[in-house]
């Protein structure tokens, strides 16, 4: 059984929808960060023991949904982490939960590679969580697996049947694209300035940049 399963979404409630109609692997508890606050309610799934809906007033971003699922179950020794345009194939969630250990990150072996992601709390402990700084989206993922490697892991890609519609926000409006545009490179640039500092801190939420980056 999976301990958990975390969930962000911002407006694709119907690949939402979809993708907790595809669970067929026992969940505790899913967690659903919505961060276009509109969703009332989802399809229910008989594997899925418990869902909680947390309705944020304003999009918290990738990196800070992330760290909030984690956040949310601190005494687990793992945290399953999936977005909401991925669904699964018979038997994918399982081989998912089986990979993963205290000890390790396992992502998907197909780009964009953080759609799904298992993460142990011996990891969280040494590497820390997810640099909010990077928002709304796009270059957590290479700034974390960066990190990664700095502290001796080497993230575990798997293979599992899965279907994803590639950056289903992103693309889902003509606003988000151009948005998306302007935020990618400004998160590329904080990046690749922390890389060359070597900083291999948390980072931290930052007023003006997430002012500077919104898509609200």
């Amino acid at each position: 059984m999976l301990p958990n399963l975390i969930v962000p979404t911002l407006n694709r409630y119907d690949l939402l929808e979809k993708m907790i109609e595809s669970i067929d692997y026992s969940v505790a508890h899913l967690l659903i960060i919505d961060n276009g606050g509109q969703l009332k309610s989802v399809p229910k799934n008989p594997d899925v023991r418990k869902v909680t809906i947390l309705n944020m007033p304003a999009n918290l971003g990738c990196s800070s949904s992330w760290n909030l699922g984690i956040k949310m179950f601190p005494k687990h020794d793992r945290w399953f982490i999936v977005s909401d345009d991925v669904t699964f194939e018979p038997g994918a969630l399982k081989a998912w939960h089986k990979a993963s250990t205290r000890n390790n990150f396992v992502i998907s072996d197909e780009w964009p590679f953080f759609q799904f992601m298992a993460i142990g709390d011996k990891v969280v402990e040494k590497v820390g969580l997810f640099d909010e700084a990077i928002h709304p989206a796009n270059w957590e993922d290479d700034e974390y697996e960066w990190r990664l490697k700095q502290h001796g892991y080497t993230p575990e890609k798997i293979s599992i049947p899965h279907g994803h519609t590639k950056q289903g926000t992103v693309f889902s409006t003509s606003d988000f694209r151009k948005r998306n545009k302007i935020t990618y490179d400004s998160n590329e640039q904080y990046v690749k300035d922390k890389i060359a500092s070597n900083d291999i801190s948390s980072g931290e939420w930052q007023l003006k940049r997430r002012r500077d980056n919104s898509w609200d």
